[in-house]
């Protein structure tokens, strides 16, 4: 296309499946299961979906995270993806000093900077702690993404007190959290109420496989920035579709048991393939394996029409060796690209 700006074509995520000729995508971290068959029944008859304005308050899907979660409905907000919400928390709250813990999901920062807030960023956990009480939002991912790295909850817990102590607002994203078996011990979605600066992300998108209906929301006790935020958003910023495929696949029963016991095995099985390759791999606790390598595996891999993340461009991750990203996919597919690889190495 004559005249298009190269700035606007750039993309930090994953998924970039619309400019590579992709067989495979592995950049994408996706429940390896697909969407739940309570999900995909929606889309025998979408002609209600396509012809009805959404739900503006999503009062139904609320209601039901809210049930599922033992929460108020009225400490949920729905929105066009965990992104969305996101953006218009931080323009909710209007910071001069954002905290990051990194390695971190990029949106964090940039919607930070967006809103010409001055951004700090440390790996230590302790140095973190000292930092929040000088800042006005702090943002942690548990499981950390690209590492997929549990944090310790003693270490969430005294984050609490600190953001607490430093009237600070602090900002959980637990979109991969659920891939975890003992979710419950390390959600701190129980504690909202309690903690008035806490908010709570969450998204369907990983958990249930459905990026592109774009699905999430958030949570807080406190009512003044929920109406902020919920003032700040479009009206019917959530599909019709998408609040369906939501409060769906919140029924599928059995679905997420048979996803985690499906990934502790794969990601095992797969860790260990890689570490006898000769990669340097972290333990994960998610639906996807991060680790270092000292030869480039993002293009030879993409010229045979696969696309993994190149995670070099994350902030707390270093320069010194090659640090990718892949999602655990099916059995045969994840031996597709440990051949590939063994190839490449070859």
């Amino acid at each position: 296309m004559h005249g298009l700006n190269e700035n606007m074509t750039k993309y930090s995520h994953g998924g970039d499946i619309y400019r590579n000729d992709i067989v495979l995508d592995f950049s994408v971290n996706g429940n390896p299961l697909g969407p739940p068959d309570t999900v995909l029944s929606l889309f025998s008859n979408t002609e209600r979906f396509l012809t009805a304005y959404p739900d503006p308050d999503c009062v139904r899907l609320r209601a039901a995270i809210a049930s599922r979660d033992g929460l108020s409905q009225d400490m949920i907000i729905c929105t066009n993806g965990a992104a969305e919400f996101i953006c218009c928390l931080v323009k909710a709250v209007s910071p001069k000093k954002g905290l990051i813990l990194t390695p971190a999901f990029s949106e964090y920062e940039r919607c930070l900077e967006a809103n010409n807030a001055e951004c700090t960023f440390t790996s230590d956990e302790g140095a973190f702690l000292q930092a929040i009480e000088n800042v006005d939002i702090a943002f942690l991912c548990n499981p950390v993404n690209p590492t997929g790295v549990l944090l310790d909850r003693s270490f969430m817990d005294k984050a609490l007190k600190a953001a607490e102590e430093g009237d600070t607002w602090l900002v959980i994203d637990e979109s991969f959290l659920r891939f975890l078996a003992d979710y419950e011990s390390m959600t701190l979605r129980s504690v909202l109420k309690y903690n008035p600066k806490l908010v709570v992300v969450d998204s369907f998108t990983k958990i249930y496989a459905i990026p592109g209906l774009r699905l999430g929301y958030g949570m807080t006790a406190d009512r003044e920035l929920k109406g902020i935020i919920k003032d700040m958003l479009p009206m019917w910023n959530v599909s019709t579709i998408a609040q369906a495929a939501g409060i769906k696949a919140l029924e599928a029963k059995h679905y997420l048991e048979e996803a985690i016991a499906y990934l502790n095995d794969e990601r095992q099985r797969l860790s260990q393939l890689l570490s006898g390759m000769g990669f340097k791999v972290t333990a994960g606790t998610a639906d996807f394996l991060f680790f270092e390598s000292s030869k480039e595996l993002y293009k030879p891999l993409l010229s045979s029409g696969i696309l993994i993340r190149d995670c070099n461009n994350y902030r707390g991750i270093g320069a010194s060796a090659f640090h990718y990203r892949i999602a655990i996919r099916k059995k045969e597919e994840n031996d597709r690209l440990i051949l590939l690889i063994k190839k490449i190495l070859d």
